[in-house]
């Protein structure tokens, strides 16, 4: 991030794509998600619909994500992130949050696309899994 431009680089295969775009103020990275999702409790909780960009590096680009409670049970709350273009919603599963829903709302579980990659052949492809936090 160079003032108010994300800088995007990627290489892959020894060749270097590098683009640029203006920085949204509600850009969350991979690793502040989960702190987002608390920052914002009270408004989620409440049953309102939290819009961001999400940078995704091998596109070069950042791309719509919201975040709304999708459903809650006796056990656990479920925050769904689903992508807020219909296009790339056909293709992404939109993710699954579960939160402990008594104390302090401890995160349990994320279930859909995750930040590593597996490797399948010489490749590396996107990974849809089931993590289980355990604490």
């Amino acid at each position: 991030i160079k003032g108010d431009q994300i800088h995007f680089e990627f290489t892959s295969d020894g060749k270097t794509k590098t683009d640029q775009e203006k920085l949204d103020p509600n850009t969350v990275w991979a690793d502040e998600v989960v702190p987002f999702l608390y920052k914002n409790w009270a408004q989620i909780n409440k049953g309102e619909t939290l819009s961001i960009r999400f940078p995704v590096v091998p596109r070069r680009e950042t791309v719509g994500f919201k975040f709304f409670k999708d459903r809650e049970d006796g056990q656990a709350i479920y925050i769904k992130m689903k992508p807020s273009s219909l296009v790339i919603a056909a293709l992404v599963k939109p993710l699954i949050f579960k939160f402990k829903k008594d104390g302090d709302f401890r995160l349990i579980e994320v279930d859909g696309r995750v930040t590593p990659k597996q490797k399948v052949g010489s490749s590396w492809k996107d990974l849809d899994a089931l993590l289980v936090l355990t604490h």
